[in-house]
C-alpha cells in the first residue's frame, strides 16, 4: 500500500504462465498460458513495469507521433 502506483500508460509485462512470485501461484493454478495475469502490485511475475517493456512502447509512440 505505501508503493506507488505506475505511472499512466506504463505497459506492465505478462502474461506469464510460469507463475513465479507466491501470489500469483496463490490465485493461478492450471491458468492456460496467454490468461495468467493478475493487475496486482504483489504479483510481480505477471505485471511487471520494467524499462524492456517501456522502452519499445515509447519508441513506437515517437514513431507514429512523426508520421503526424
Amino acid at each position: 500500500p505505501t508503493l506507488p502506483a505506475a505511472p499512466d500508460g506504463t505497459l506492465s509485462g505478462g502474461p506469464n504462465s510460469n507463475i513465479q512470485d507466491p501470489f500469483a501461484q496463490s490465485k493461478l493454478q492450471g491458468c492456460v498460458a496467454q490468461f495468467c495475469f493478475i493487475d496486482d502490485i504483489q504479483s510481480w511475475s505477471t505485471n511487471e513495469h520494467t524499462i524492456n517493456w517501456n522502452a519499445a512502447l515509447a519508441r513506437m509512440a515517437s514513431f507514429v507521433a512523426d508520421q503526424g
